[in-house]
């Protein structure tokens, strides 16, 4: 029984470990569009695989191993089929299959490679039915990408960014963080990752979801008796209810502190216009 229960404690040490670990190295908006920028300035040919890696989700096996024929820019669709690790092509880890959705943007930095693609093959006299068999990031013998560079790409980049260094593995966690920060569900993460489980999402990434048991603990604030030494009303009123001016003084009183309040930005990768676009 004490052996379990020590099992017990040391998952969940290691599960806390875990979780602040990826709290601390995902990136924030600002910091993505900082490694972005970067990426497009001293690596502007990994830039795409990184891009679609943050805004997918996908293992940088699943990505490396993607096909021209993957791509459905009419439903805007990624078909994750295949997992390359350590040159030996396989399923992916969960072992199906899955669609993932493609952003706008992903849409336009994968087309133009697409087009610059299907031109290079009308130059070279070849059939561009050959196209959706291509490798959609190959190296210059035209095979996947070797990850171990693209590791290697990813800390220079970081360096040169003065971002602290973090795995690869950091923009699939970046890419299930953002989504949660906006209010979607685990459900739906679970199917862009393609876990085997939402138990598998939620033991990962459910701490990420802001505030969810916030509007149940406001609700033991209304009617509830407080000690006068607050120098407050003893009761709360009902939120419809107006605020009184001293309840307002109040207010500003903690607004002014910051201690409630987090900046938000803008989605910086929307208004950028350092990305390709389509001609």
């Amino acid at each position: 029984m004490k052996a379990k229960k020590g099992a017990n404690a040391a998952a969940r040490r290691a599960k806390g470990e875990r979780q602040a670990r990826i709290r601390a190295k995902v990136f924030s908006r600002e910091q993505l569009y900082l490694f972005l920028k970067t990426a497009q300035e001293y690596a502007p040919n990994y830039l795409p695989l990184f891009f679609l890696l943050v805004r997918t989700g996908l293992r940088i096996g699943e990505a490396i191993a993607l096909q021209i024929g993957d791509l459905d820019f009419v439903n805007r669709l990624v078909h994750v089929e295949r997992n390359l690790v350590k040159g030996r092509l396989g399923l992916p880890k969960s072992g199906l299959t899955r669609q993932v959705d493609m952003s706008e943007q992903l849409m336009r930095i994968l087309g133009r490679i697409v087009l610059d693609r299907k031109e290079q093959l009308m130059r070279l006299g070849m059939s561009v039915e050959e196209l959706p068999s291509m490798w959609l990031f190959q190296n210059q013998v035209g095979q996947p990408l070797d990850d171990s560079k693209v590791r290697k790409v990813f800390a220079r980049l970081l360096t040169k960014a003065g971002l602290g260094q973090r795995n690869l593995h950091f923009l699939r966690h970046t890419f299930a963080s953002l989504p949660i920060q906006h209010g979607e569900s685990l459900a739906y993460i679970k199917e862009q990752m393609g876990h085997s489980s939402i138990d598998i999402t939620v033991d990962i990434y459910g701490h990420l979801v802001p505030g969810g048991n916030r509007q149940a603990v406001d609700k033991l604030d209304d009617a509830v008796e407080i000690p006068d030494q607050f120098g407050m009303e003893t009761k709360w009123k009902h939120f419809d209810e107006t605020p009184t001016p001293e309840e307002k003084a109040a207010l500003q009183v903690l607004g002014k502190t910051g201690a409630t309040r987090r900046s938000r930005t803008g989605d910086l990768l929307i208004t950028n216009q350092l990305l390709y676009r389509l001609s």
